[in-house]
């Protein structure tokens, strides 16, 4: 029987058209016992493809293929000894560490496909000479069958950014497919094939799973982790209770003690002060870490260690549910640090304990429906604008079955007709890896040298990634850890900063009032936006129908506002208000329903009810909990066996016991996280806060961090009148690249990276030409500019934004005589004297002429003419019965007004002949359509373009159609 023993699969990116399931399905559709893989360079997709092999009673073949001395080797793994040493040769192929093969090397078989290299080892074998005594019969397979080679040379063209028809005449691949039997015996000698299956025979390898391998926190002291762990706990409780009385110190003192004892136990102190230490490091060096995220922030130790600043014994938060000691997997302490710091914190830990005990975690793009047609695309020649119309019709449920897209639309199925071939060399690339990535969040760390466990290669700044995904860390003993980067962290760094820059004042969020009248009042009208998890339109909704009056009622509003829970927001509020009736089973279960209204909402009341109900301890109440929300239907049947014996002996009633359990089933799947919700609300308070009593200083950071996306910028300056705040453009003589706060006052003044077409480079050079320059006037601004190689057409945009008008002078004046300017400025040293030189008077443009040539272009919005806030006075409100704030509260019943400047006027016709006029018109900075239908056509005469209106509107078919014209502003 002939076993193919250079096997490429995915994993060596576009390199091979065979996925892992494609090598084991071929083994055992031809009663293969042996199953092979030999990735090039790489062992990505090893553990998978071992993982798939033993659950089909196959035996594994690993292997390695790479280049070596100006030669082309296959290493194969006899044992694990062998398996250890791929894992290193790969590491060094992939981070260009040079090494040498010794001869001796006993736990592996090297076979030579191609060069003229030797070693004088019995397990050295070679593919070229089939008549030589130590030849072996080695095929490379890229693809399954004959009719596949298309799809493989599909992926090469992608590779190599070819086109398909560039491998027409290329037959090198032909023979790369699973070869049979007779191919094979009619291919290679007879020793070869000999040789071939005395190999197989010593191939065994047998991949363990390791204990875990956590790096020691100080090998330096004497003292053991435990003691160093439990110190350093104390110390913090007795900070964290400073004004508390003696009871109160005991209850926390005795959870102390048990969380220790457990954490002792399973050997994870030094995970623990690892987490604490970086956290540390990031608090030491003014770097925000959030207050805590998932289940950690149930946990004490935690909470003493300054690792999350949430008090669980005060908010009721289980230690169990983050650390289940009848459970074996390791704890998980994600952690949220600002964004634009959480480079510097995994630096730490790089610079701590080195290259050799650090990782990053890969990951693989891989190839869907859409991103596969336009590679496929692009390859066959079709033009861009047929793929567009494809992928526009490709549902994001559907982007991973091309078969069903195209069963869902008529449009596809036309277009498969047109583009067969398209279609089906894409639906074969489907899930295969196009290049890697690196896990947004995670890292491991080991005691060990992480090459002695796993490969590795090169990852961001040179800095070691693994080569084994997420999912097959765990089992070699590697901890992970995730460090998030959370924007709204940043966020309030920035405020935080701003305000002392402008109030000389230092916040201490820790320590304001978390009560505060104020603030509730605000997330109860629903103001939130720029606020963490609170500003989606159906948020909003929720929060002016709950109105939250303390964190842990916007902990029950994040945690409702899911996909589950939401068919729970109606009962919620109705009792809340006491417009429902309802009731609790006994006095214990109201205990714990009772803040949430006899609703289970977070899995840790779940846990609460098992334990009181059916005298579950914790451990085992948590396990009942995690079966619900994994719909385990083993363990769920025993344990709800457990559960109704343990309530019956507890003297619950059959019926009720039955019912309670139906009750818990039905809606314990959906419960949330209490930790993970409580510690998100601080996040959102805090920002609620900030916003409450520093508008300025909050919305100019906000603003900053969202300047590149058009709808929310639009939506936080609107808001900006609610304070009373003056936007206004860029201002040459404050350059800054972000939005900034005027001289103190209640003005924000755009970012110059606002700009279109104004990048990183060209923001560099001015700031460089300004900080090096004597500015006085105008004109020194204009010859700093130019000394530091600004276009003149840059000039001219900066002119034309308004970033002059600070100097009083006009911009059409500097526009028309800018090029006399720009010529003169700086001769022989010297400024040129306005009086010497003979330059254009020009009155200033009109408002409209601002808007229409200069700042909606540049700046993507129209600051001069619609603040409407400067037109208010100018604005008869008395004949204006309703006035709505937004363009879709328009409606059929009644006529409403909007203000709104007209851009442009098309006349067109209905299929019945009628006149019909479309306005394009501009509302709140937003762009909108407006229709004025035949009978009403005599309201064209009285609209002129660029003129700003008050339109009575109403809605009819789809159509904003305008009924009347109230008012010109």
């Amino acid at each position: 029987m002939f076993i193919n023993l250079n096997v490429h699969s995915y994993y060596s990116l576009l390199n091979s058209a065979l996925s892992i399931d494609d090598l084991i399905q071929h083994a055992l559709d031809n009663n293969q016992p042996y199953v092979c893989l030999t990735d090039l360079n790489n062992m990505y997709g090893c553990i998978e493809f071992y993982d798939k092999a033993k659950a089909h009673n196959l035996i594994p073949i690993i292997g390695l293929e790479f280049e070596y001395q100006n030669t082309t080797l296959v290493a194969y793994a006899k044992n694990y000894n062998g398996y250890l040493k791929l894992i290193k040769w790969s590491s060094w192929i992939m981070t260009n560490t040079t090494f040498i093969i010794q001869e001796d090397f006993d736990d592996l078989i090297i076979v030579c496909k191609k060069g003229g290299l030797v070693f004088e080892n019995p397990n050295f074998y070679q593919a070229q000479n089939q008549n030589a005594s130590n030849a072996i019969a080695l095929q490379s397979v890229f693809y399954a069958q004959e009719n596949d080679k298309t799809v493989f040379l599909a992926m090469l063209a992608i590779k190599n950014d070819l086109k398909l028809d560039d491998f027409i005449d290329c037959h090198e691949f032909d023979k790369n497919y699973f070869l049979n039997d007779h191919e094979a015996q009619s291919l290679f000698s007879t020793i070869a094939l000999d040789n071939l299956n005395k190999v197989l025979n010593e191939l065994q390898v047998e991949i363990h799973d390791l204990p875990i391998n956590i790096p020691v926190y100080d090998k330096n002291n004497l003292t053991v982790s435990s003691e160093i762990l439990k110190q350093l706990c104390i110390s913090g409780l007795k900070q964290r209770l400073n004004a508390h009385d003696g009871q109160v110190k005991k209850v926390y003192a005795k959870r102390l003690k048990y969380e220790l004892d457990v954490i002792s136990e399973k050997q994870f102190d030094d995970y623990f002060l690892i987490v604490y230490d970086f956290i540390n490091y990031a608090k030491s060096n003014g770097i925000i870490v959030g207050p805590g995220r998932g289940s950690a922030a149930g946990s004490l130790v935690a909470y003493c260690l300054y690792i999350t600043d949430i008090d669980p014994i005060k908010h009721n938060l289980i230690f169990e549910r983050f650390l289940n000691p009848t459970r074996k997997s390791m704890p998980d302490i994600d952690t949220d640090i600002m964004d634009e710091k959480r480079d510097q914190v995994i630096e730490y830990l790089f610079e701590k304990y080195g290259n050799d005990h650090v990782a990053y975690i890969v990951t693989f793009q891989r190839l869907k429906a859409k991103m596969a047609l336009r590679d496929v695309g692009r390859i066959l020649g079709i033009d861009l604008k047929v793929i567009d119309k494809i992928c526009k019709n490709i549902k994001t449920d559907y982007d991973e079955d091309i078969d069903l897209a195209i069963k869902k639309s008529a449009t596809l199925k036309e277009m498969y007709v047109l583009h067969k071939e398209l279609f089906e060399i894409s639906k074969k690339l489907i899930h295969a890896p196009r290049q890697i990535g690196t896990h947004a969040a995670g890292i491991i760390l080991s005691n060990s040298s992480i090459t002695n466990i796993i490969p590795i290669q090169l990852g961001i700044n040179d800095r070691p990634l693994s080569q084994y995904s997420m999912e097959y860390l765990e089992r070699f003993g590697l901890i992970k850890m995730d460090l998030l980067g959370l924007k709204n962290l940043t966020i309030i760094d920035n405020v935080l900063k701003m305000i002392y820059k402008t109030q000389n004042k230092k916040i201490d969020l820790f320590n304001i009032d978390y009560n505060d009248k104020f603030v509730f009042q605000d997330l109860a009208k629903a103001k939130t936006n720029g606020i963490f998890q609170l500003e989606s339109p159906g948020m909003k909704k929720v929060l002016l129908k709950v109105k939250p009056q303390n964190i842990e009622d916007i902990s029950i509003v994040s945690a409702l506002f899911r996909p589950g829970p939401q068919q729970n927001i109606k009962t919620f509020v109705e009792r809340r208000f006491k417009r429902e009736e309802f009731s609790y089973w006994n006095e214990q279960t109201k205990k714990i329903l009772e803040p949430t209204y006899g609703i289970i909402i977070y899995q840790e009341q779940v846990i609460e009810l098992v334990k009181t109900i059916a005298n579950f301890d914790i451990a085992t109440s948590d396990n009942f909990r995690r079966a619900i929300s994994k719909k385990d239907e083993k363990i769920l049947m025993q344990l709800k066996d457990d559960f109704i014996n343990g309530a019956l002996a507890n003297n619950y009633k059959q019926p009720l016991v039955n019912q309670i359990f139906e009750y818990i089933f039905s809606f314990a799947h959906y419960g949330f996280n209490h930790s993970h919700s409580l510690a998100y609300s601080y996040i959102s308070y805090w920002l609620a806060y900030l916003k409450h009593y520093y508008p300025l200083e909050f919305l100019s950071v906000l603003l900053s961090h969202t300047s590149a996306s058009k709808e929310k910028l639009l939506s936080y300056l609107d808001e900006t009148k609610d304070f009373n705040i003056s936007i206004k453009g860029p201002d040459i003589q404050h350059f800054s690249n972000d939005f900034v706060i005027d001289n103190h006052k209640q003005i924000i003044r755009f970012g110059f990276k606002t700009i279109k077409g104004f990048g990183d480079e060209l923001l560099k050079k001015i700031k460089l030409a300004l900080e090096n320059a004597e500015l006085i006037d105008y004109i020194s601004y204009i010859d700093a500019l130019k000394k530091g190689n600004i276009s003149l057409k840059n000039i001219e945009i900066l002119i034309r934004i308004g970033a002059f008008d600070s100097f009083e002078i006009n911009r059409l004046f500097l526009l028309n005589n800018l090029e006399e300017i720009f010529e003169k400025t700086g001769l022989n040293g010297h400024f040129f004297d306005l009086n010497l030189v003979g330059l254009d008077y020009a009155n200033d443009m009109s408002i409209n002429e601002r808007f229409q040539e200069d700042e909606i272009q540049y700046l993507g919005i129209n600051l001069s003419s619609l603040n409407y806030t400067n037109y208010t006075n100018e604005i008869d409100y008395s004949n204006l019965k309703y006035e709505i704030e937004s363009f879709n509260e328009i409606n059929t019943n009644y006529e409403v007004n909007i203000v709104a400047q007209v851009l442009n006027i098309v006349q067109s016709k209905t299929k019945k002949g009628n006149d019909i006029f479309y306005l394009d018109v501009l509302v709140e900075n937003k762009k909108e359509k407006l229709t004025i239908f035949q009978n009403s056509k005599h309201l064209v005469d009285e609209i002129d373009i660029n003129g700003i209106y008050v339109f009575g509107v109403k809605l009819l078919n789809h159509f904003n159609f305008i009924v009347s014209v109230k008012q010109r502003v």
